[in-house]
């Protein structure tokens, strides 16, 4: 009777200390839940403090630095100083925002005008010397200089003395298809144009420099 009641209470005890067990599980694997979720939480908020340094996260990437010749163009706009003091003089900041947008923009459009002209076979009949040396015509890279932009070209070591000067050709090509773009944009405005502009800004003019090889520099400023 004696071993009938100890086991029986033996029993009773093994089922009261398994809910005990349990309910310790459960409490270990919601605090796994909750630090992994603090660790998120930690995370997320480390992310978002890098974000606000997003413009100069690149500064923090390994360059890839190589050896090789450029060709290097300087795009400056002339009597932009005295432009620019006129119009803040008369609280007209916004205007100078509104041509800075369009400046910019003539870049991208000198290129593209390039190409259309010299491998769009609909425009003319495309020259294969220059159709293959157009894929070296795009920048490798460029710097936003206020009123200025410098681009440069890497100058591939595979190319011989001739298709290099026949590229130096084409990258002169750009930039005066470039200059084109400028007087296109800020030439016989209209009365809504002169009005986003000011009349003050036909008086601008652009000018490149172009050093080639870093030997030979050419400088030049276009006229309308």
């Amino acid at each position: 009777m004696v071993a009938k009641l100890s086991r029986k209470g033996a029993k009773t005890a093994s089922k009261k200390k398994f809910p005990k067990a349990r309910a310790k599980k459960k409490s270990q694997k919601q605090k796994l839940i909750e630090h992994q979720f603090s660790v998120s939480l930690d995370r997320m908020e480390v992310l978002r403090k890098v974000l606000q340094f997003r413009q100069f996260l690149g500064s923090s990437f390994e360059p890839a630095i190589s050896d090789s010749e450029i060709i290097v163009c300087f795009a400056d706009i002339r009597a932009f100083t005295s432009f620019c003091r006129s119009l803040q003089e008369e609280m007209q900041d916004r205007k100078i925002q509104n041509f800075l947008r369009t400046y910019m923009t003539i870049f991208n459009e000198g290129l593209m005008e390039y190409f259309v002209h010299n491998t769009d076979p609909t425009y003319g009949k495309v020259d294969p010397a220059i159709e293959a040396l157009s894929k070296y015509v795009v920048p490798t890279m460029y710097k936003n200089l206020g009123d200025g932009m410098m681009i440069v070209w890497e100058i591939p070591s595979a190319l011989g003395l001739a298709e290099q000067g026949s590229l130096a050709q084409e990258i002169i090509s750009v930039v005066l298809h470039t200059a084109d773009r400028f007087y296109w944009h800020f030439r016989n405005l209209s009365p809504v144009e002169l009005d986003s502009y000011s009349d003050q800004v036909e008086k601008l003019e652009i000018g490149f420099g172009v050093t080639i090889r870093a030997r030979l520099a050419v400088g030049f400023w276009a006229f309308a």
